[in-house]
């Protein structure tokens, strides 16, 4: 075979297959609310997260209280 039929080939292959495959995007798939929850490390996540903002908020709340009743500083 000549080069010139081998490249008509590999055309003829290329564009054949071409045909057969659907170029359509895949639909998205969403995450439900509980399937984001079964996801690793996301309940960790959220626990060290809700936790962290408590102390915060606790620590918030009654500082003033703490520094006025055993210090005694006026807020």
């Amino acid at each position: 075979m000549t080069p010139e039929e081998l490249l008509a080939e590999a055309d003829v292959a290329v564009h054949e297959e071409s045909e057969n495959v659907e170029h359509l995007p895949e639909p998205e798939k969403k995450i439900t609310f509980i399937n984001a929850w079964c996801m690793p490390n996301v309940f960790l996540y959220a626990s060290a997260f809700f936790f962290s903002k408590f102390a915060v908020y606790a620590i918030m709340y009654n500082l003033p209280e703490f520094l006025r009743d055993e210090y005694g500083f006026d807020s």
